[in-house]
C-alpha cells in the first residue's frame, strides 16, 4: 500500500508537485456510486431536500469526488439527491493518483473546511439587497438561504431603526373615500367599521398578517401626551364616548373586518392596554379567532400620572382559521429569538427620536418593535394589513421590509402623515388612485380645511406635527 508522504517533504508536498496533474471529468449513475462505510456527518433529512432542490434549479454544476473504487470521497448528499431525483448521471472525478490514506485525509478534509469561515454580513446585505431590487427568474431562497434568514441580513436592527428624514409639513390633502397608491403599499382614508371599506382597499387580495393598534376608548386630549410639551387633540373615535358594549361591539366589528380580509392561518396582532382587555377578548372570542400568544411590550420606564406607572401594553396575538401560521422564528433556526416580552423604548422614555415621535402621533408605536413582529410571521412581498393606520409606522415598518402595508385611517389629517412620512423615506409620489395626481400635485389645489363630515374633531388644532421618528 502506498505510504502518505512525509510532511517534511515540502517539494513533495509544495503546489509545484501537482502542476502535471489533470483531473478528468466524467459522468456516472449516482446508483452506481457507493458511500463510505463510516458516516462521519449525521444524517440531515433537509438538507438533502435542500440539495434535491437546487439541482432541480441549476442541475449538477459541481462533479463529486469519487475514488478508484467508486466510493464518494465528497458529495454524498448530493448523490443521495440525484438519486432520489431519478437524475440518470452525474459529473464526477475519479482521484487516482490519491493513496487510500490519503482519500481518507481528504475527506476530512474537505468537510472540515466546509464549516469553517464566516459570511461578511455587510457584503452580504448589499449583495441581496441588489437581488431582491430586480426581477428573478427563480426564488431569492434558492440561494441556500431560508428567506427568514435573508430577512435577518438586509432588514436587520440597523435597517428597521434607522432614522427617518424630517417631514414637510403642508395643506390638508386627504379626503374621506381616498385610496391612495404608495408605490406597492395603499391607504384608505374609510371607517373600519365598514365592509366596503375593506372591499375597497382590498380588492381581491387577502393578508398575511394583522398588526392594528385600535383607539383604546380613552380621552386623549390633556390626557395622553398631554402633562408636557407635547399636546394631542382626540381622535376621531374611540376617545371614551364607549360604554362597556358599545366598545365590545366596536371591537366585534372591525375584527370582523380584518378576519374576513385574511388568509387562513393568518395571525392577528391587536394592541390595547390593561383597562379593557375583556373588551377585545370579547370581541376575539365573538369571531372565533384562536389565541395564540399575549405578548407585552415593555416600554423599559414607566408613564406619569397612575397610581402605578404603566411601562407595557399589550398584544393579542390571535389566529384565523385552522392553518398553521408562518413561523420565521423556529426557536432561533433563522437566527431569530423572540419572547412574549418585547423591549423597546417607549415615549416616557427620554432618548434620541422621542419628542419628534410623540409629535407625529400620541400613541405612536416603534417602527423596530413592529417590523420585528412583520418579519416574525410574514415572507417578502405578503401583505400586512392595520385599519388604524395612525401616523403609518406599519406602513414605514411594511416598506423597510419588502413587505405590502394595506392601510386604512379615518382621519384624513393622519393619511395626511403617513402620507408624506412615506414619501420623505422613499423619495417616491403618493398616487391617488382615482385621478392619478399626485399628492403634491394635489397639495396645491386643496388649500381648504379637511372635510368635517366624520366629526367636527377631524379639523381640531393642533395638527399632527410633521417630523419624524
Amino acid at each position: 500500500m502506498k505510504s502518505i508522504r512525509p510532511t517534511n517533504e515540502v517539494s513533495q508536498n509544495s503546489p509545484a508537485s501537482w502542476a502535471n496533474l489533470r483531473l478528468q471529468i466524467e459522468y456516472r449513475s449516482p446508483v452506481d456510486l457507493k458511500t463510505y462505510h463510516r458516516r462521519l456527518r449525521k444524517a440531515d433529512e433537509r438538507l438533502v431536500a435542500d440539495i434535491m432542490r437546487s439541482l432541480g434549479t441549476f442541475g449538477c454544476v459541481s462533479p463529486l469526488l469519487i475514488d478508484a473504487n467508486d466510493v464518494v470521497v465528497d458529495g454524498e448528499k448530493v448523490a443521495e439527491a440525484a438519486k432520489r431525483l431519478g437524475i440518470a448521471e452525474i459529473p464526477v472525478v475519479r482521484l487516482e493518483h490519491l493513496s487510500p490514506e490519503e482519500v481518507r485525509l481528504l475527506r476530512l478534509n474537505l468537510n472540515q473546511l466546509q464549516t469553517q469561515g464566516e459570511w461578511d454580513l455587510e457584503q452580504l446585505s448589499v449583495e441581496f439587497g441588489e437581488l431582491l431590487k430586480v426581477e428573478l427568474p427563480v426564488s431569492v431562497a434558492e440561494s441556500g438561504f431560508s428567506l427568514a434568514q435573508i430577512d435577518g441580513i438586509v432588514f436587520g436592527k440597523a435597517a428597521v431603526g434607522k432614522q427617518e428624514p424630517e417631514i414637510p409639513g403642508g395643506p390638508d390633502v386627504a379626503r374621506l373615500g381616498d385610496l391612495w397608491l404608495l408605490g406597492g403599499q395603499r391607504i384608505f382614508c374609510g371607517s373600519s367599521l365598514e365592509r366596503e371599506s375593506f372591499e375597497i382597499l382590498m380588492g381581491n387580495e387577502r393578508a398575511q398578517m394583522v398588526f392594528t393598534d385600535s383607539p383604546y376608548n380613552v380621552k386623549i386630549a390633556g390626557n395622553v401626551s398631554g402633562l408636557g410639551k407635547k399636546t394631542h387633540r382626540d381622535f376621531v373615535q374611540g376617545v371614551g364616548e364607549f360604554d362597556e358594549d358599545g366598545f365590545i361591539e366596536f371591537q366585534t366589528s372591525y375584527i370582523r373586518n380584518l378576519a374576513d380580509f385574511c388568509e387562513d392561518g393568518s395571525l392577528l396582532y391587536l394592541c390595547m392596554d390593561h383597562r379593557h382587555m375583556w373588551e377585545i377578548q370579547s370581541g376575539i372570542r365573538a369571531n372565533g379567532l384562536a389565541h395564540v400568544n399575549l405578548a407585552i411590550w415593555n416600554k423599559l420606564s414607566g408613564a406619569m400620572g397612575s397610581f402605578l406607572r404603566s411601562q407595557h401594553e399589550l398584544i393579542f396575538i390571535v389566529k384565523k382559521g385552522k392553518a398553521p401560521h408562518r413561523n420565521n422564528v423556529r426557536l432561533g433556526a433563522n437566527g431569530r429569538n423572540r419572547s412574549n416580552i418585547f423591549d423597546f423604548p417607549g415615549m416616557s422614555r427620554f432618548g434620541k427620536g422621542r419628542d419628534d415621535q410623540l409629535a407625529l402621533h400620541s400613541t405612536c408605536k416603534p417602527v423596530p418593535l413592529v417590523a420585528e413582529c412583520i418579519l416574525d410571521v410574514t415572507d417578502k412581498g405578503e401583505i400586512v394589513l392595520d385599519c388604524f393606520l395612525g401616523s403609518g409606522t406599519t406602513l414605514i415598518a411594511a416598506e423597510r421590509t419588502g413587505r405590502l402595508c394595506r392601510g386604512m385611517e379615518l382621519d384624513p389629517l393622519y393619511v395626511d402623515v403617513a402620507i408624506r412620512r412615506w414619501q420623505a423615506m422613499t423619495d417616491q409620489d403618493a398616487v391617488l388612485a382615482a385621478t392619478g395626481q399626485t399628492f403634491r400635485e394635489l397639495e396645491l389645489g386643496r388649500l381648504q380645511p379637511a372635510s368635517a363630515e366624520i366629526s367636527p374633531k377631524a379639523i381640531i388644532s393642533p395638527r399632527p406635527r410633521s417630523r419624524a421618528i
